[in-house]
């Protein structure tokens, strides 16, 4: 049977204990989150672009989005520009939301280029997603050197955005990763 002729050893000893079970017992990690490429910095808005997991055969997804931070976006235009050639393209699909309008020239796919633009009625975007595209891969994909820019964006006030405010992206990242695939 223990003694207690010394409480305060005591104490210290099942002190000593209960810290060293607290420290044992698993939480969730306390390491700061990487940032997603979705998290743009506060104040801005960025053309990000993913590939999905490849589809049926050889045809590739890639999915173009427009992800702002503490900026309300009601209406953007910009493009995607690639090195010609290594990418023909299949299909190109809009999202479909009440209020959106969204709207892709694919006509210069061919040399390396596509246009985009969307406005919306309501108060803001319900989503990122711009536009996606099936294109098939012509050449190896590390020649696309893919990147993405808007040219103009604007609050759902119709005030616009200052250009400073607008980043571009280089790359393509891996839709369930977010991990840059392709630089």
């Amino acid at each position: 049977m223990p003694s207690f002729a010394h409480p305060v050893r005591a104490l210290a000893g099942f002190a000593a204990a209960a810290l060293t079970l607290a420290a044992c017992y698993e939480r969730a990690p306390v390491a700061p989150q990487a940032r997603s490429p979705l998290d743009v910095p506060p104040g801005t808005v960025q053309v990000v672009v993913q590939q999905e997991s490849a589809t049926a055969g050889d045809t590739l997804t890639f999915v173009v989005r427009v992800a702002s931070n503490g900026v309300k976006v009601g209406a953007y235009q910009g493009a995607l520009t690639f090195t010609a050639g290594t990418l023909k393209l299949v299909n190109v699909v809009t999202p479909a939301a009440n209020g959106e309008f969204y709207i892709v020239n694919p006509g210069a796919f061919e040399q390396g280029q596509v246009r985009f633009a969307a406005y919306t009625t309501a108060s803001a975007f319900t989503g990122t997603e711009a536009f996606r595209f099936r294109a098939v891969a012509v050449r190896p994909l590390s020649e696309m050197l893919l990147s993405g820019h808007l040219d103009v964006a604007g609050e759902p006030t119709g005030a616009a955005l200052s250009r400073s405010k607008l980043l571009a992206s280089h790359g393509v990242r891996d839709a369930s990763t977010n991990q840059i695939i392709l630089p």
